[in-house]
């Protein structure tokens, strides 16, 4: 079985589905209540309270982890999710990073994504940090900037950025 975190949103949901559609046994965690694809466990959980996932990964042979907000909060602490999950007997771990780990090391919320690929790399179970430069769902956003100009604007100069 697979779990997926934020397995309501635009990565999510998608994921979801693919995994659903390749024949995986998917559980899909989300805070609210949702609709998943025909033969997905749906599970309402809060990742802020980890010790509430241990049945959810109980059983579970890999886990993808997206974070929201609030577990980039100060007081958080998501690398908890890591200790869980091996705990759990999850074997592999592929964690929603972000490419401003790299590019904008020193932002407190890029500071805590990197602790947590820390903890992933560290954690003794087989790992992929994925690291997206952006979401083609944030193109609405560039709708008018592509219309008017031509041009996508990002403060990269003439590097091209990798978009999920």
């Amino acid at each position: 079985m697979i779990v997926v975190t934020g397995a309501t949103g635009n990565v999510g949901r998608t994921l979801t589905q693919a995994l659903a559609e390749a024949g995986e046994q998917v559980t899909a965690v989300s805070r609210h209540t949702a609709a998943v694809p025909s033969g997905v466990r749906h599970v309402q959980a809060d990742l802020g309270r980890p010790q509430g996932l241990a049945a959810v990964l109980d059983g579970a042979k890999a886990l993808f982890l997206l974070l929201s907000g609030d577990l980039h909060a100060p007081e958080a602490r998501p690398a908890d999710l890591i200790d869980l999950a091996a705990a759990s007997g999850v074997r592999r771990v592929v964690l929603l990073s972000s490419q401003g780990v790299a590019t904008r090391p020193l932002g407190p919320t890029r500071i805590a994504m990197r602790a947590l690929e820390d903890a992933v790399r560290k954690s003794g179970l087989d790992w992929a940090v994925l690291r997206p430069g952006g979401f083609a769902s944030n193109a609405f956003a560039w709708a008018e900037s592509v219309r008017t100009q031509g041009v996508v604007a990002a403060p990269f100069g003439d590097i091209g950025v990798p978009v999920v």
